[in-house]
């Protein structure tokens, strides 16, 4: 599982949704790292437990630049800010005040 917001967001279960600053212009990175068995269910118990900002499955990261994801599949359904879409790897983030623009071959959201 990825997940990329635009802004540093909260890492406690009230704190989720909430972004420091829209403007900052940093992407905040998220991966849910499926090394083990269960894993997303691992990342769910670290967030309810608090213990997220140290979980050993989840791998997160806050770049103020482009950030490409190219995955095993070809095309996955994306849930962009509620809607569900077909993408096409590789997928490119860019950070960008008020907005985030994803380009993949052929599809153009948000911009």
């Amino acid at each position: 599982m990825l997940w990329v917001g635009n802004g540093r967001f909260g890492l406690t279960a009230n704190e989720l949704a909430d972004r420091s600053d829209v403007t900052e212009r940093v992407l905040d990175v998220r991966i849910a790292l499926a090394h083990r068995r269960l894993a997303r269910s691992r990342v769910v118990w670290d967030l309810l437990r608090g213990r997220l900002r140290r979980s050993e499955h989840l791998a997160r990261f806050v770049a103020d630049h482009p950030v490409s994801a190219r995955l095993r599949a070809i095309t996955v359904s994306a849930a962009l800010d509620a809607e569900v879409i077909t993408v096409t790897s590789p997928l490119v983030f860019t950070p960008a005040s008020r907005q985030i623009c994803v380009r993949t071959p052929g599809v153009l959201v948000g911009g």
